[in-house]
C-alpha cells in the first residue's frame, strides 16, 4: 500500500487512526509500526494507530506522516526500506463542516471476493485507492466471524452494519453489507427481509444510504434480441413476474421511510438490481410496466440516476457493470448481454453530483471455465476481484438552507 489517506479531522481535536490492518503483510510474526517522517503534531504507536491534535493553523490543509513497518525483530526497522504507507489527514476548521464532498461507492464482491487469489487484500487496494468515503456491498456472507462486511471494515480501521444472522445456513440471510469512514448511528439504522438501511453521520450531516441486491432470477436481458437494448412483451414476462413489483419498489419504499418526516436528510438508494435501467432502453410496450420497473419506481419516488445525471446519454457513456469477466453464457450458447445493472440514485437537496463512473482495475481475464484451467483458472489472477465493476459517485455536500 503507497498511500492512505484519513476521514476529515478537525483543528484542536484530538483523534486516533488505526494503521496496522492495511499494513498485514507479514502472516503471523509480530509487526511494529514507526515513524519514518512527517509533521510534528502526528504520531504512530508500536501497534499501529495514528493519533494528534491538529493545530489550529492546520485548518483547511492536511497533515503528512510516513509510516514504516516491520517485522519486530527485523534491523532495518527505523529505515525506509521496511514496507511503507504515506498517510494524509485531512483538517477542518471547526466552524466549517466536515465534509464538503461524499465519494460514494456500490460494489458487488462475487462470493465474497474469494474467487481470485489474495481477493480481500485487492479490494483493500480500490477501496483505498480510490479514496471512497462510504461503500455498499453485495454478495458478502457470514459463513465464519468476521464476516467480510466487518472483516473490511476492521482491516480499514472504518465502520460497519450488516444484516444479521437469521438463518442456520449464511447463504439464506440476505447477502449486503455497507463499511464507512464516519459514524453509522445505530439507533437512525435498521434493516428488512430485501434491504439494509445505514445511517452515515459527519458533523452535521446525515445521509441514509439503503443498500440492495435484487434477485438475479429471470434475467430480463437474456430475453432481449443479442446486441440490443430494446424491452418487449418477452423481456417484461421474464423479468416482471407477479412478485416484481414489490421487490422493484423495494428501494423507494425504504429511502422514503428513511430520514425522518419534515427533515431534509438526504436519501441515497444503491446497489446491485440485477436489472438494466429505462433510460437506456427503448420500450416496445405500452403498457405497464413500460420498461424496467426498479429505475422506474425509484424516479417517480424523487430519486435521481447518479451516473445519468453526470452522463445522459446512453450511447456515448452506456456505464456497463455486468460484467468485465462474463462474456459468454453457457448455458443459453451466446454472448452474454453486457449492461448498467448496479446503481446509485440519491434525493435530497444536500447532495450535488459533481461526478460518477464506473470503475474496473486493469483488463480482467474472462471468467471462463476449461478443463486445462480446473486447478489454476486465469481470472483467479486477475487485479480486479469480481465480475461486476463498481460504481463510484463523488457528491459535493451543500450547506443546508438558511444556514452559513
Amino acid at each position: 500500500m503507497d498511500s492512505f489517506t484519513t476521514a476529515n479531522v478537525v483543528a484542536g481535536q484530538a483523534f486516533r487512526v488505526p494503521l496496522a490492518g492495511i499494513l498485514q503483510r507479514f502472516g503471523r510474526e509480530r509487526v511494529t509500526f514507526h515513524k519514518h517522517h512527517g509533521d510534528e503534531w502526528l504520531q504512530v504507536s508500536l501497534t499501529g494507530e495514528i493519533s494528534g491534535t491538529p493545530p489550529p493553523g492546520c485548518a483547511g490543509s492536511s497533515g503528512h506522516l510516513v509510516v514504516v513497518a516491520s517485522v519486530a525483530d527485523d534491523h532495518r526497522l527505523r529505515s525506509s526500506t521496511g514496507t511503507s504507507v504515506a498517510v494524509t489527514v485531512p483538517v477542518r476548521d471547526p466552524e466549517a463542516p466536515l465534509v464538503d464532498r461524499l465519494r460514494v461507492a456500490t460494489w458487488n464482491m462475487r462470493y465474497d471476493a474469494t474467487r481470485p487469489h489474495d481477493g480481500v487484500n485487492k479490494v483493500l487496494r480500490v477501496l483505498l485507492d480510490q479514496s471512497v468515503d462510504v461503500v455498499a456491498l453485495q454478495e458478502v456472507h457470514r459463513y465464519q466471524e468476521p464476516g467480510t462486511v466487518r472483516q473490511l471494515a476492521e482491516r480499514l480501521g472504518w465502520y460497519h452494519h450488516e444484516c444479521p444472522r437469521i438463518h442456520l445456513a449464511p447463504d439464506d440471510d440476505k447477502d449486503i453489507g455497507l463499511i464507512s469512514r464516519y459514524p453509522i448511528d445505530p439507533h437512525r439504522s435498521a434493516h428488512d427481509a430485501e434491504f439494509l438501511r445505514s445511517a452515515v453521520t459527519a458533523g452535521d450531516l446525515t445521509v441514509h444510504l439503503c443498500c440492495v441486491h435484487l434477485d438475479y432470477e429471470s434475467y430480463g436481458p437474456h430475453a432481449a434480441e443479442p446486441g440490443k437494448r430494446r424491452f418487449t412483451a418477452r423481456s417484461r414476462r421474464r423479468r416482471t413476474g407477479p412478485d416484481a413489483g414489490r421487490r422493484c419498489g423495494t428501494g423507494s419504499s425504504a429511502g422514503s421511510r428513511s430520514s425522518s418526516p419534515g427533515t431534509r436528510e438526504p436519501v441515497i438508494v444503491l446497489g446491485d438490481f440485477n436489472c438494466p435501467s429505462h433510460r437506456d432502453w427503448i420500450s416496445d410496450v405500452t403498457t405497464e410496466p413500460r420498461n424496467w420497473p426498479a429505475t422506474l419506481a425509484l424516479e417517480e419516488a424523487g430519486f435521481q440516476d447518479s451516473y445519468r445525471a453526470v452522463h445522459p446519454d446512453p450511447r456515448a457513456y452506456p456505464g456497463l457493470t455486468w460484467s468485465p469477466t462474463e462474456l459468454w453464457n453457457a448455458d443459453l450458447q451466446r454472448a452474454e448481454p453486457q449492461d448498467r445493472i448496479d446503481f446509485i440514485f440519491h434525493r435530497g437537496g444536500r447532495l450535488t453530483v459533481l461526478d460518477s463512473r464506473t470503475h474496473v482495475t486493469g483488463t480482467p481475464a474472462p471468467a471462463e471455465q476449461h478443463e486445462e484451467w480446473e486447478e489454476h483458472p486465469r481470472h483467479r489472477y486477475n487485479a480486479w476481484p469480481s465480475d461486476h465493476a463498481a460504481v463510484i459517485t463523488t457528491y459535493r455536500v451543500n450547506t443546508p438552507r438558511g444556514c452559513g
